[in-house]
């Protein structure tokens, strides 16, 4: 399975596990996770942990997978990327990131639809998608902006700067740094699930409304500028030079 599921106490620990891609984003994550949170909101879980298998969290989407379908058809998965992530950031209950290794790409923009993101201090974190020809295309520009100030957001988008976990908090794009985030992400929804799940749900609720610009709108400009850059001269270029393993000629 590209993503285990399991049950500890009244938390749901969703784990990505494609160690042959760092677990990079295909279809088949998609669907696993979909079906995971599925199952997740037919129990009585409290709170989500989401993590990486094998050291790393998430390494972006799978640029093979990308190279070699046709544009049109790895643009569906980004459409569903993005309604998987609004309904990860609406769920009634808390989810929290734990981040080791790898968050690149995609992988930052699962992490920023989370409701708290503890990093291990060895983890990086880098918005790629300029050094790819692309713009944010799961709803990451949207979120960031609500994190970070405008310039802050500017940096990390523009120049794909790859941030360590220390760096990464002290600019507020993860809450804290912790040797064994996974642990630490079970004890804070330990502590959630013996609050008032009704409390804890109007919070989750509340909270992205008092945060920021109105979403729909923000994130609509978001896909019409993400739309025209995927599979676009750049993107193209991009994906040769990264298996050609050479600089991108732009």
């Amino acid at each position: 399975m590209t993503v285990r599921h399991e049950e500890r106490g009244r938390t749901a620990v969703l784990t990505v596990d494609r160690p042959e891609t760092k677990n990079a984003i295909d279809p088949s994550v998609h669907a696993a996770l979909s079906a995971a949170l599925d199952a997740v909101m037919a129990s009585d879980a409290r709170a989500i942990v989401l993590t990486g298998a094998n050291g790393t969290f998430v390494s972006g989407g799978d640029l093979k997978l990308i190279r070699e379908r046709p544009f049109e058809e790895t643009l569906t998965l980004s459409q569903q990327m993005t309604a998987l992530l609004d309904r990860l950031e609406a769920l009634p209950v808390p989810v929290f990131a734990a981040i080791e290794g790898y968050a690149f790409g995609g992988g930052v923009e699962i992490a920023l639809a989370c409701d708290y993101r503890v990093a291990a201090p060895g983890a990086k974190l880098s918005f790629r998608q300029a050094a790819m020809g692309l713009s944010t295309g799961w709803g990451a520009a949207t979120r960031l902006a609500r994190v970070v100030p405008r310039g802050v957001a500017a940096r990390l988008l523009m120049t794909a700067e790859v941030l360590d976990a220390e760096a990464a908090a002290d600019l507020g794009l993860v809450e804290e740094v912790d040797a064994n985030p996974l642990a630490r992400c079970l004890a804070l929804a330990d502590a959630v699930a013996s609050q008032s799940p009704r409390a804890v749900a109007a919070f989750k609720a509340l909270l992205p409304e008092v945060y920021g610009a109105p979403a729909a709108s923000s994130r609509a400009k978001e896909w019409e500028v993400f739309q025209t850059l995927w599979g676009a001269a750049d993107h193209a270029e991009a994906l040769d030079a990264f298996f050609g393993r050479r600089a991108p000629r732009w």
